[in-house]
């Protein structure tokens, strides 16, 4: 597309709100023109950090932004874009970030829209190189598509474009990758805790095991009692959860174990 000056609008304080917006700051050209956060106390504080116009009113929304980018929870989404059609112009592109909400979630208020979904994980206090991570746009239009796919590569160089249900795919993945492997290893934490373990002493473990996925497909990679068939190793670990009151553990280690040894059929 040709070139062309972004002005972009930030709508949320949470950990992406804060990653983009750090971002878009450090861009040349300045883009990011104005963050928006419902509170007063949030917004000046983002406005400070990102060197930005900021405020928590709607009404002093910038009104001729290139891109306004609703970095709200999933819920949220559509309420935020109804209050904001109050203010903007009906033909503004407005933009979300949600892996699981279709981009259409916004068409009742206006003419263009779109996704522009960074397929990671944000923490505030977790540094991340932004170049690394693949970025996912859907859009209304092809002008859309194409400002946001411009938008997302001042970012990282990896874009593609995708309809809502292949995101929808791509954030189901994510959720099953990230999220549920994140809750055992608290689960992990805690238990090792409670035994003066230290969690950190499974580090080289859990990153050899990243490791091995990158070079080789998941099911090649995986090792144990449960692919062993080793039912006595099993009933060991079952026990000692049990005698030790870890329910949830339990009951993890148990589906899984039956999981795997269904899977690995011994020859």
């Amino acid at each position: 597309m040709k070139k062309v000056k972004l002005k972009i609008v930030l709508l949320g304080a949470g950990n992406l709100a804060f990653h983009l917006g750090k971002s878009f700051s450090a861009l040349p050209g300045y883009p990011l023109v104005q963050v928006y956060a419902r509170s007063a106390s949030q917004a000046r504080q983002l406005g400070n950090k990102f060197n930005c116009k900021f405020t928590h009113i709607l009404e002093e929304i910038e009104k001729n932004a290139s891109l306004y980018l609703l970095c709200v929870s999933d819920d949220q989404i559509a309420s935020v874009a109804l209050s904001l059609s109050n203010y903007i112009p009906a033909d503004a592109l407005v933009a979300h970030t949600s892996g699981s909400t279709p981009a259409r979630v916004l068409s009742p208020w206006f003419s263009k829209f779109g996704v522009l979904y960074p397929l990671q994980t944000f923490t505030k206090s977790k540094k991340l190189v932004m170049g690394t991570i693949p970025w996912f746009i859907t859009g209304s239009d092809k002008k859309s598509i194409d400002l946001l796919k411009h938008t997302a590569s001042l970012l990282a160089p990896q874009v593609s474009i995708v309809d809502d249900d292949t995101r929808l795919k791509l954030h189901l993945a994510a959720v099953l990758v990230n999220n549920f492997p994140n809750f055992i290893y608290d689960l992990v934490y805690q238990f090792l805790k409670e035994n003066q373990l230290d969690f950190s002493l499974l580090l080289p473990l859990m990153e050899e095991t990243l490791s091995k996925v990158k070079t080789m497909v998941p099911s090649a990679a995986q090792t144990g009692p449960a692919k062993r068939h080793d039912e006595r190793v099993i009933d060991l670990h079952l026990d000692l959860l049990k005698k030790t009151n870890q329910a949830e553990m339990y009951q993890i280690y148990k589906l899984l174990s039956s999981l795997i040894w269904k899977k690995f059929q011994v020859k």
